[in-house]
């Protein structure tokens, strides 16, 4: 069965149980994240909710924004137009980027992610259009606490975002369960 069918099948059942024990309007979490807080963390599966629960974030605390390598690139790129959304419109007073040992970002190369493009039909002249910015991308990111280093900066640097927003930054460890501080903005 394709994984799209035992998702929505899933799905059936959830709201089933849903509207045979709705939830009061009161317990339903708001949009507006409680803890007025935002996290930039990586994609990585191993993250669902063993990082949440490592960090005591539940739902509706909290919003979360992922992508490969927690990776923060420009002054106006996708995480940061997130961020923007993130305190203007959804009341975060506070961000913490979040890293996370063993990362596969630290093992990919522009290279090797190219020759995988080639091998599955994406053609040469569109990897070329984009060769310049892949490869800027992929090489951005060599060292977990370097990269959280560098999102701290470019966030806290970042023209759009007012200077009373705290951001921290942290490194997950895998393999613990443990958080070390990176960096820790008393602004």
């Amino acid at each position: 069965m394709p994984l799209i069918k035992k998702i929505l099948n899933h799905n059936l059942q959830f709201t089933s149980e849903i509207n045979a024990n709705p939830v009061e309007e009161a317990v339903k979490p708001s949009k507006y994240p409680n803890q007025q807080l935002a996290i930039i963390t990586c994609m990585d599966t191993r993250l669902i909710g063993y990082l949440e629960s490592a960090i005591g974030i539940s739902c509706g605390q909290a919003k979360v924004i992922k992508n490969a390598g927690n990776i923060v690139s420009d002054q106006f790129g996708e995480t940061i137009k997130s961020i923007i959304i993130s305190i203007y419109e959804l009341a975060v007073k506070e961000i913490i980027i979040i890293g996370h040992t063993d990362c596969g970002m630290t093992s990919i190369t522009p290279h090797s992610l190219i020759n995988k493009m080639l091998a599955r039909g994406i053609t040469a002249d569109s990897i070329e259009s984009i060769r310049t910015d892949l490869t800027n991308w992929v090489e951005s990111f060599h060292n977990p606490t370097d990269n959280i280093r560098k999102a701290v900066s470019l966030i806290k640097n970042n023209p759009f975002i007012p200077n009373e927003i705290l951001v921290h930054g942290l490194l997950f460890s895998l393999e613990k369960g443990t958080v070390e501080v990176i960096i820790h903005d008393k602004t």
